[in-house]
């Protein structure tokens, strides 16, 4: 009979007895959880009537080792011949880590990821925000982990996985398969009960080249293999071999849905290639000279929007905000609405107009496609975009009052009847937030070092953003904390009541998966409300945080403090460095009931560094300090060289000319988070672009130097002043090097004399 054989707080493991003389052990992938008796990999299984132990996740949480140790008895007992690991992604990495474990014979491990410890894998960001090092110490697969005979598949040509593939252990010891161009989708040359049977035979024989054969052979029948081939060829202009490769995949069987989504990609394809000769993309990709993109912009605005792929929209309405004329982004938007742009880009064309203060023009793209209100999740991802819409002080009245009733509309979707959207329902918790506020003494205000060729409205934005916040930072003497009674929360950190009541919103209308979870919710008759929905450090600190002070400086004894279900590793450790004394911690999930929910002022406005969060701060400071290594660098740069958002082309010089200046570049990413904290703390000058790690600057001394290289963009710049507002109430002086986008596309190559030269000035201008 079919039954769990093991349960913890991590993990379930099922047990499905069958007819087959050797037994399979399934490790479900990231996305995988419990549900009943169902396990991975199941509808093979039962077809061929296999023994199977089922592993599953409770989380995104990469099995973690204790609980694996603790089910690994049990599974012993209950085997009774070989047994053959078979995972996919987070699954394949638990059948190679647990071959001895678990004394497989053989484990064939699709598309796995050897670790995600940052520090073990720096250069592969995909999961970094899933380690805990309290569940994942020394999680990498070793040689001595392996089964007899481990199995690694995966594309070759996929940076990340084939990163992760080289890496699971010396080429003697673990036989790889190569699957081109299938990306981290090798999982589909599996599916299916015949391919799976005839897999696992070849497993028990140790035959890995009939294996490769066997997955190599069944491309010429896969719809799946001939559907990315073909948007392979279509990426690379190759029309005629699209189209066999399409039809070859209908013939197949691919699902309808598969191909015309191929077939719209292929004619957007083509339609861009015709447009790259337009005048809006007659400037080289590769001319970085100041006012080369300004000057594409301003081609765009004058274009035929007939024909005019929709990526290139946002071109157009780029140039309508730099223009002078003041009709220049309604002109903007009746391009976008003849262009005719599906949802998303619509979505995202109504964004840029709506946060540079054109709530009218935005309102006006957003809603000339009736799609963007009759679809659930387009509805949904409007909200954040009408709610900036509203901040349009020009917006008329009328228009005022429908973007209002329309959010409120699709924030109350599926809540119970009769509710409300009301934030301001709390009461005053009995705790308040620990000591008084600081007299502010803040830094003097960020210098702007503006680059040649920045848009004078960007510099002008950023002077005022800077300048303007000394009025803004003043808090009350003291907050009281908030408390709501009888509420759910959840991961995306929303709050509301039994009666419907929506608390608190995130910008989005509450999940249906979260509304089903109401029913079976645990419960808490008291709690602290820490959850970060973006799972973004930048946020953690500064959103959350300070919100959290009372409870961190040992109020509410005993009181569970509610984060994310699957809160990156650096919020535990945080919370390890900053509490007086250990927290329980509880997870949100999909829905947690609350008797009494108590919560802080969040938000950079209420920090206050030096007077009510002092003690938090200085704690983890302590601790940081403690492993802090004696020749940290005086000068830090803080490298962007380990991810590919934001990157600057040519890092790699700037960090050369640095280095002559005495500074140690340093990527954040491999490092744990109390020897990030330690490097800020140590050092005198910090240097860097724009990027979540200058967080570190609240943590740091007081009267650091802080040099920010921050690029210009089409958007609203005013939020990209957070590390300048950080810097003024820890007491640094901070300094902007404001520089031009510079090239058509997302390239970003600086102007390093320039740049560096004004770091020079700065540096002498004590």
């Amino acid at each position: 009979m079919t039954r769990i054989v093991y349960e913890d707080d991590h993990l379930c493991v099922v047990h499905r007895p069958g007819a087959s003389c050797f037994a399979v052990a399934t490790f479900g992938g990231i996305a995988q959880r419990p549900q009943g008796l169902r396990i991975w990999a199941d509808r093979p299984v039962e077809a061929l009537d296999l023994e199977a132990f089922g592993f599953l996740g409770k989380s995104p949480n990469w099995y973690p080792a204790e609980a694996m140790a603790r089910a690994a008895p049990v599974v012993a007992a209950l085997r009774r011949g070989p047994l053959i690991g078979y995972g996919y992604s987070m699954g394949g990495y638990a059948a190679l880590k647990y071959g001895r474990l678990l004394c497989l014979d053989a484990a064939l491990a699709v598309s796995p990821q050897v670790s995600i410890d940052p520090a073990e894998v720096p250069n592969d960001r995909r999961f970094h925000r899933r380690f805990d090092p309290t569940l994942h110490a020394a999680m990498g697969v070793r040689e001595e982990d392996l089964a007899p005979f481990p199995v690694v598949v995966a594309d070759p040509w996929f940076r990340l996985d084939r990163l992760h593939a080289d890496r699971a252990g010396p080429a003697d010891r673990v036989a790889r398969i190569w699957l081109p161009f299938m990306r981290h989708a090798t999982i589909g040359r599996l599916a299916g009960t015949d391919i799976l049977r005839d897999a696992l035979d070849l497993m028990l024989q140790r035959d890995a080249v009939g294996l490769a054969a066997l997955l190599r052979a069944r491309r010429a029948r896969s719809a799946h293999w001939h559907l990315v081939m073909a948007r392979e060829a279509t990426r690379r202009g190759r029309d005629a071999t699209t189209a066999a490769l399409t039809r070859r995949a209908e013939a197949l069987g691919a699902a309808p849905a598969a191909l015309a989504a191929l077939r719209a990609t292929a004619r957007l394809d083509a339609t861009m290639r015709e447009a790259r000769g337009r005048a809006f993309f007659a400037v080289s990709p590769d001319a970085a000279r100041p006012g080369a993109w300004a000057a594409a912009n301003a081609a765009a605005l004058g274009a035929n929007p007939t024909g005019v792929p929709p990526d290139a929209v946002m071109t157009a309405i780029n140039a309508a905000l730099g223009a002078p004329d003041p009709k220049a982004p309604f002109a903007a938007s009746e391009f976008a609405i003849a262009v005719g742009l599906p949802v998303p880009q619509r979505r995202m064309a109504a964004q840029r107009l709506a946060v540079r203060g054109h709530g009218l023009a935005a309102l006006a793209v957003l809603l000339a496609d009736p799609a963007v209100i009759r679809d659930d999740a387009a509805r949904a991802a409007m909200v954040p975009m009408l709610g900036t819409i509203l901040r349009d002080r020009t917006l008329p009245p009328p228009w005022r009052a429908c973007v209002a009733a329309l959010r409120t509309s699709i924030l109350r979707t599926g809540l119970p009847a009769g509710g409300r959207v009301d934030p301001g329902a709390a009461q005053a918790s009995r705790f308040q937030e620990p000591g008084p506020a600081a007299r502010r003494a803040l830094a003097r205000v960020p210098r702007v070092l503006e680059g040649a060729g920045v848009v004078a409205r960007v510099a002008r934005e950023i002077r005022v953003a800077v300048a303007s916040q000394g009025d803004a930072f003043a808090p009350p003497a003291r907050h009281n904390l908030r408390l709501l009674r009888d509420v759910y929360v959840n991961d995306a950190g929303q709050i509301w009541g039994r009666d419907g009541t929506l608390h608190r919103s995130n910008g989005r209308p509450v999940p249906p998966a979260s509304l089903e979870a109401m029913r079976a919710a645990p419960e808490f008759a008291e709690a602290a409300w820490a959850v970060e929905a973006n799972r973004n450090i930048y946020h953690w600190t500064i959103d959350v945080l300070p919100g959290l002070a009372w409870r961190l400086d040992g109020a509410g004894a005993g009181m569970p403090v509610l984060i994310h279900s699957s809160a990156p590793g650096y919020v535990r450790t945080w919370l390890h460095l900053a509490a007086a004394a250990p927290l329980p911690l509880a997870e949100a999930g999909a829905a947690a009931f609350v008797r009494r929910l108590h919560f802080g002022p969040t938000g950079i406005e209420g920090l206050d560094p030096a007077g009510r969060h002092a003690g938090y701060l200085a704690r983890m400071a302590a601790r940081a300090d403690a492993g802090r290594a004696p020749d940290a660098p005086r000068r830090l740069y803080v490298s962007r060289r380990d991810t590919p958002r934001r990157a600057i082309a040519n890092e790699a010089a700037l960090e050369e000319a640095l280095a002559e200046r005495g500074f140690t570049a340093v990527m954040l990413s491999g490092l744990p988070l109390p020897e990030q904290i330690a490097l800020f703390r140590g050092a005198e000058v910090i240097a860097g672009p724009h990027g979540a790690g200058l967080v570190h600057l609240v943590a740091a001394p007081r009267g650091r130097r802080v040099f920010e290289i921050l690029r210009e963009s089409g958007g609203d710049m005013r939020p990209l002043a957070c590390f300048a507002r950080i810097s003024r109430l820890a007491g640094h002086d901070h300094a902007i090097a404001l520089v031009p986008f510079g090239e058509v596309g997302s390239g970003w190559t600086i102007d390093i004399r320039e740049v560096t030269a004004g770091l020079d000035r700065f540096l002498a201008d004590a």
